[in-house]
């Protein structure tokens, strides 16, 4: 089992939250953070390993706008 901890732009987190559920982690906590010059919403979750690929793969591909600090994934064993 794994934790997954993402900051993404939080425009985005809506496209996210939509795959994620559609490869079967329903359990997912956002926290929105807004400062005057970024919105970054920290999103968290719990997945087996088996989905942790996929979930990195959504992550990185779906919660960006193309540039490349945009979003940062941490993976933690359970």
């Amino acid at each position: 089992m794994k934790k997954v901890v993402a900051y993404i732009n939080t425009l985005r987190v809506h496209w996210v939250v939509d795959e994620l559920l559609m490869v079967g982690i329903d359990d997912i906590s956002v926290y929105q953070h807004f400062k005057p010059l970024s919105q970054i919403s920290r999103l968290e979750l719990k997945c087996d390993s088996d989905k942790v690929e996929a979930v990195n793969g959504i992550i990185c591909t779906v919660g960006t706008n193309g540039n490349v600090s945009d979003q940062l994934v941490e993976i933690y064993d359970l």
